[in-house]
């Protein structure tokens, strides 16, 4: 998991672009954050496990799903700016 930061180019039509990529650097620095306290997060649940380990496994989980899921949501938000720029390219007013 690694943050991606917006293009400046994006940032103006969809300045939430800026905080999505604030919550990304947050959800990657945690996730490996517990990864580093705990070296066997990564292992298979077990019974009798730890319950702080479990949490940690959870929360990690979570930041990557939520990882994935802005990675989508910044892919599409992508597309309709290029479409959009596309569209304002080819559409210019004429003087005439």
């Amino acid at each position: 998991m690694r943050p991606r930061f917006p293009d400046v180019h994006d940032l103006v039509p969809e300045p939430a672009l800026a905080a999505l990529a604030i919550l990304d650097t947050a959800l990657c620095v945690a996730a490996r954050a517990l990864r580093a306290a705990r070296p066997d997060i990564d292992r298979a649940f077990h019974l009798g496990e730890d319950v702080a380990l479990t949490a940690a496994r959870i929360i990690v989980d979570d930041c990557d799903a939520l990882s994935y899921c802005l990675d989508d949501y910044r892919a599409r938000v992508r597309a309709q700016l290029r479409d959009h720029r596309r569209r304002d390219g080819d559409d210019q007013d004429w003087p005439f």
